[in-house]
């Protein structure tokens, strides 16, 4: 059975510095919010995305997903379609998931970063909340709670 994840000789020279020089969640949304719309239609890889320079929200998504494997996070993505047919697209962060545990803070342990990517219209960022493993689910942190 073949890995999921593309080792690394399947990317020229510049899409491994670029993947390279994304290394966060937070990198590649900045790297994203940098491009213009992508308003065709179409449904472009990671690579389609470098050379096209532009991205829709489902592009980002699969130009963020691609990046990020390639740094140990596995892709986990939430798509919401609104009343009014805007696509949003979310990015779950839980750094208990994905940092060695030295090389995490302890103030970690139980968080996620809800990361709202490319949108057409509306603002975008990262939200910290509490995720409760118990009930796979999430509830907004305590008052004062610092990271």
């Amino acid at each position: 059975m073949r890995p999921r994840t593309p080792s690394r000789d399947a990317f020229t020279s510049g899409e491994l510095h670029l993947i390279d020089a994304l290394r966060t969640p937070l990198q590649v949304q900045r790297f994203l919010r940098r491009f213009p719309y992508n308003w065709e239609t179409t449904l472009r890889t990671f690579r389609g995305v470098v050379s096209h320079g532009r991205a829709h929200c489902l592009e980002a998504v699969l130009f963020a997903a691609t990046v990020l494997e390639q740094h140990g996070y596995p892709a986990l993505a939430l798509d919401l379609e609104s009343e009014d047919g805007l696509d949003h697209v979310l990015f779950i962060y839980r750094e208990d998931m994905y940092a060695p545990d030295a090389d995490r803070p302890p103030a970690a342990e139980g968080t996620a970063e809800l990361i709202i990517g490319k949108q057409r219209n509306g603002p975008v960022g990262t939200v910290r909340l509490a995720f409760l493993k118990q009930y796979t689910r999430f509830e907004n942190l305590a008052p004062g709670f610092q990271s």
